[in-house]
């Protein structure tokens, strides 16, 4: 059961979509409007995780000049340059969560923002993940500006480069 990190496609449509609504609640998953705008002009930093034939997880990123989340940067703007990789969503099948696949997707995403030169990873996660992305070396911010589907978000930020 090798685990495959590659870059989604616009087939994986209906499983990506699929497990980002199984993982958050419906005000912060991303619709399937906005995964189709994704995988069209950001797909260089969407990934997908396979095993076994099956896309088994996800990371939605998006390149920006902002070292921190906005919840502009959910929304399709066209944009699609800056020296910061934002990660929008992170998501593992719930049955198969706890076996290490959303830090093979982190590990995978960090590699490929250090390859393309990128200063650093911003992200914002809920209060219980902080410890997670902490091991990956990623510094809480404090609260978020982010107000992303109700919610109290944590900004966390990795620096590939001063």
């Amino acid at each position: 059961m090798e685990l495959m990190i590659r870059n989604a496609l616009p087939a994986d449509l209906p499983q990506l979509v699929s497990l980002e609504q199984m993982s958050y609640p419906a005000a912060e998953a991303a619709s399937p409007e906005a995964f189709a705008y994704r995988l069209a002009h950001m797909g260089d930093w969407f990934f997908a995780a396979e095993q076994n034939g099956l896309v088994v997880g996800l990371m939605s990123n998006r390149r920006t000049d902002l070292d921190h989340i906005d919840d502009a940067l959910y929304e399709a703007d066209g944009r699609t340059d800056g020296d910061y990789l934002a990660i929008l969503s992170v998501v593992t099948d719930p049955q198969l969560r706890k076996q290490g696949i959303a830090a093979a997707m982190i590990r995978h995403t960090i590699a490929a923002a250090q390859a393309a030169g990128l200063t650093g990873i911003t992200l914002a996660c809920k209060e219980g993940l902080v410890p997670f992305y902490a091991q990956f070396g990623f510094v809480s911010q404090g609260v978020s500006s982010s107000i992303h589907g109700g919610t109290v978000w944590y900004d966390m930020k990795l620096l590939l480069r001063k």
